[in-house]
């Protein structure tokens, strides 16, 4: 448990850094590109995020996996997913290819696409890398690569941007980050860990890609159903509609650093305990009750604050947005928990599962858009993004909790403690906004009541981490 708490606290740590600097940077891309170049930005960081996935097909998650089951094979196996991942990297840049020219897109928007994958494809490779440290619970490299990329992309983004460059120019900055993380990560794992030789092995390659193409399909899939309605609305609508829909999902966004933190620091721990489902279960349980304290407020508090967010982070010509804010508000609180659904199936060796599930939430995903976007544009994009991700909600659950046959979610009285916190949160929200409040006064008044009420109630007592803290810098303070 010592080391499951540790596992939260790195990668907590380096999800708060690039979460706080991405929220740096979104107020000025959107003031200084405009809604139609940041539509520009979106596409081609969408695209991409594709050209990432289809270059690892779900392998770094694989690495992690069997890694810390046995950190022995750590150098050897890695090396065999190196050479599969240039393979599969080769086509993922002739499948791009033969998109671009397919798609129709201008040149202005082919070349930023282009700059933008080349950033992808090194952070692949960077995160193949960090599936090792995962692997052997040493994230802290992670937190520090990751923080790192972060910074310099945004850095030199807004230096870019004052300058008065434009989206090509500016896309730019990922690549230089790219490149330094890519850096980093091989040089801490070959100099701190593991030595290692790229070796082509036939029969290992088979296996490994057998064992991870469920996975990658799945998380392939995941990108098209979170992502298609941005494909979609750039072909049936306009760059401004996209750039409008894509500010809603930017500031929301910030919602995945919850799941994606207890995936990270869950996995090694859920796939260490995969043959017992009891205790897979109480795990499983601990971390649902964490997005429940999230997702409870989340929703009714960004309905009712869609518009001063957007005006504050985006500026007054993104106030269209504020209405997709209010939507996807809801499909928000299905994805964080779809997202921590993925490594219980993973632990237990069932991620063929969850493609099943992703099919049928990239159908209604695909056709309510073709429905919705011409009739009410990035809205509709907005209504399909929450049936689906309640779609596959509903599957993903009802299989895995008939699989298992033990409680998943946290008791009753916990919810009703978390309940209880939210109404007595939104109230404060609700008059602080009604008397007219900054934005930034009433995001403030509402946390502190909502962490106030959750210590009174015994729902979550931060004495008791901070306690936990303290001791470990204790121990720390002790060792030197």
């Amino acid at each position: 448990m010592k080391q499951l708490y540790k596992n939260i606290g790195y990668t907590g740590l380096h999800q708060l850094i690039v979460t706080a600097l991405a929220f740096i940077l979104v107020p000025v891309a959107t003031r200084y590109l405009g809604a139609h170049d940041y539509g520009v930005y979106t596409v081609a960081t969408t695209i991409g995020f594709f050209v990432s996935l289809f270059a690892d097909l779900g392998i770094s998650t694989i690495l992690t996996r069997e890694i810390s089951k046995r950190p022995k094979i750590a150098a050897k196996f890695f090396a065999r997913v190196l050479s599969i991942k240039l393979l599969l990297t080769v086509l993922a840049v002739c499948a791009l290819l033969i998109y671009l020219a397919l798609a129709n897109y201008t040149e202005k928007q082919s070349h930023v696409i282009l700059i933008f994958s080349i950033a992808a494809v090194l952070g692949s490779f960077s995160t193949s890398a960090f599936g090792v440290f995962r692997g052997i619970e040493k994230m802290e490299y992670e937190a520090i690569g990751v923080s790192l990329d972060k910074f310099i992309s945004v850095i030199v983004g807004i230096a870019i941007l004052l300058c008065g460059l434009g989206v090509e120019y500016f896309i730019w900055s990922f690549v230089a980050s790219g490149v330094v993380l890519f850096i980093f990560s091989f040089w801490a794992l070959y100099r701190k860990f593991i030595h290692f030789e790229i070796k082509w092995h036939r029969r290992q390659a088979k296996i490994i890609l057998f064992i991870s193409i469920y996975l990658g399909i799945s998380a392939f899939l995941s990108m098209i159903y979170n992502y298609m309605d941005i494909l979609m609305l750039s072909k049936m609508g306009s760059m401004q509609d996209v750039g409008f829909y894509s500010a809603a999902h930017r500031v929301l966004m910030v919602t995945r650093i919850f799941p994606t933190i207890l995936v990270t620091a869950f996995l090694p721990q859920l796939s260490a305990h995969h043959a017992d489902y009891q205790k897979l279960a109480n795990f499983f349980s601990e971390g649902v009750s964490y997005l429940f304290l999230i997702i409870f407020p989340l929703v009714p508090a960004t309905v009712l604050l869609a518009d001063p967010i957007i005006q504050f982070i985006c500026g007054v010509d993104f106030m269209p947005a504020a209405d997709a804010l209010q939507i996807l508000a809801f499909a928000t609180a299905a994805q964080i928990l779809n997202i921590f659904f993925v490594p219980l199936y993973i632990a237990t060796n069932n991620e063929k599962k969850i493609v099943h599930f992703q099919l049928i939430g990239l159908y209604v995903n695909v056709v309510l858009n073709l429905i919705l976007i011409p009739v009410i544009s990035f809205k509709g994009a907005a209504i399909a993004t929450v049936a689906t991700e309640a779609a596959i909600f509903i599957f993903i659950y009802a299989w895995i909790r008939r699989k298992i046959g033990a409680r998943l979610f946290p008791a009753l009285i916990f919810c009703v403690k978390a309940l209880f916190s939210t109404l007595i949160m939104m109230m404060v929200v609700f008059f602080t906004h009604a008397a007219h409040f900054h934005i930034l006064f009433v995001v403030v008044a509402g946390l502190v009541t909502y962490t106030i009420i959750l210590e009174v109630t015994n729902t979550l007592k931060f004495s008791r981490l901070f306690h936990l803290v303290r001791m470990k810098f204790t121990e720390r303070g002790a060792a030197r």
